[in-house]
Order: C-alpha cells, then structure tokens, then sequence
C-alpha cells in the first residue's frame, strides 16, 4: 500500500501531462482521495466491529450471511430479468430460459454495490466509535444507520434503473434494424415469420410477415414476438404478440435488413 500510494501520484501526473498542469493536478488530487478512501473505510468498518458482539461471533454471522445467497442471488437476478423481458417488452419472463450462472451474475452487481454503499455509513461509525464521538445510542450512531439505507435503496433503485435502461436501448435497436444487445443470458434476435399453415391461431394477430420481429427464445411451444412497428405507433395496439411454435418457421435476419423476403 505504501508503494502504491507513492506510484500512483506520479503515475497519474505523467498520464495527464499532454493535457496541462491543471489537468495534472486534478488527476493527482483525485488519487489522493481515492487512496485515502481505501485506507480509511475498511479500517473504519474495522473500528466499527472491532470488541463487539459481530467480531465476537463472526465466524457464526458469516456463515448466516453466505448460506443464503444461493437462493438471494436467483432471485435477486430473475427480478431483474424480469424488469429486463416482461416488464419492458410486455413478454412474459418464464418464456425465456436462461442459464442460471447468467440469473446469479445479474445479481451479483447489484448485490456488490448495495454491500459496497454500506461501507462508508458503517466506516463512519467506526472512526467516530475510535474518537470516543459515539456510543450506542448516540446521533452518529442513528445517522449513519439511516444514511446506510437511504445508498442502499438508492443503489437497489439505481440499478433497477439500469436495468430499465437496457431493456429501452435493446427495443431502439430494434426500432433502428439493429440486433439488441446481449444482457446477461438473455439475447434477443430479429426474426421473419412464415407461417406454415393457412389459418394460425394468433394472439393479439395479425402476424406480420413482411418485416422482422424481435424474440427472445424460439425453443417452447409458444413463440412470443414484439413488433417494433407497432411500438412506434404510441397509442395502438399491443406490440407483443404470440403463436404456436408448430404453425410458423423462423429465420434469422441481419442487422440493417427492415423487410423479409417473399419466400414460396
């Protein structure tokens, strides 16, 4: 640490010399801070547990605090791939199958950041606990309870958001022919449908088969579809609709292709 916090200044200093001394001197008193922060909040969170009831039984709380996971971090992903799919395109989430390594790295994000947001609050205690400025029922105390949930309901929101915000860059990629984004196990793909026989017993039909429509999974026995031209007509109808896998064949379509092809 003490290496790094002498190489970093100069390392960033010589980084930003094409860009002038103000631009220096930002970037080395940014490191600064950062490096003060990495020294003072993990031995904040220290002071905080240290000769308490947690250092006390950690090894117990630990364990109470990982055995859970493998069934928090599933849902906590399944969530937001539902946020991602139903939420935002209207397609029902168990539709689409994802593996579950994918559904528990979507979690692992959102949960890293709720853990790292209570770092500073529970760091705070601690150095105000080693300055004898609180005791158990003192103001720091309360506040940095409070302020530890008000950043982790603001981190949860902020990634929900996130979330939401792939979910409409994907469906403006599609509006603009391009294929969407991958977001952790889910892929979505232009799509021309042909129907195989006469009559299809569509929801929500008519089926288009003259421009390409976007699918999530094309491996169940209802084949589901959004229309960006209907998401483009605000006020129409839904642009989510769903046929039997059985009476349609599908095919692929490159980015940049807005028609499907006439095909016998």
């Amino acid at each position: 640490m003490i290496l790094a916090s002498i190489a970093m200044p100069g390392y960033m200093w010589h980084q930003q010399n094409p860009y002038g001394a103000a631009a220096q001197i930002r970037s080395v008193l940014l490191t600064f801070a950062c490096l003060a922060l990495l020294w003072s909040v993990p031995r904040g969170c220290w002071f905080a547990v240290r000769q308490t009831w947690i250092s006390r039984h950690a090894v117990g709380l630990l364990t109470v605090l990982v055995l859970p996971l493998p069934w928090v971090l599933p849902f906590v992903g399944s969530f937001l791939q539902f946020l991602y799919v139903e939420d935002a395109f209207g397609i029902p989430a168990d539709s689409v199958s994802t593996p579950v390594y994918w559904t528990g790295a979507a979690a692992l994000l959102p949960t890293l950041g709720c853990i790292g947001l209570l770092l500073p609050p529970l760091a705070l205690y601690g150095w105000a606990r080693h300055f004898h400025w609180a005791w158990e029922k003192s103001i720091v105390s309360v506040v940095s309870t409070v302020a530890a949930v008000v950043l982790v309901v603001t981190g949860g929101v902020a990634f929900m958001s996130r979330t939401s915000d792939a979910a409409h860059r994907a469906a403006r990629d599609v509006v603009n022919a391009t294929a969407p984004d991958f977001y952790f196990g889910i892929q979505g793909a232009r799509i021309c449908v042909q129907p195989l026989e006469s009559k299809l017993s569509v929801h929500n039909g008519p089926l288009p088969t003259d421009r390409p429509l976007l699918a999530f999974s094309t491996d169940g026995d209802v084949l589901y579809l959004w229309d960006p031209a209907r998401f483009r007509e605000h006020g129409g109808p839904d642009p989510v609709m769903s046929v039997r896998s059985a009476e349609v064949s599908t095919y692929a379509v490159s980015d940049g292709q807005s028609r499907c092809p006439a095909r016998p």
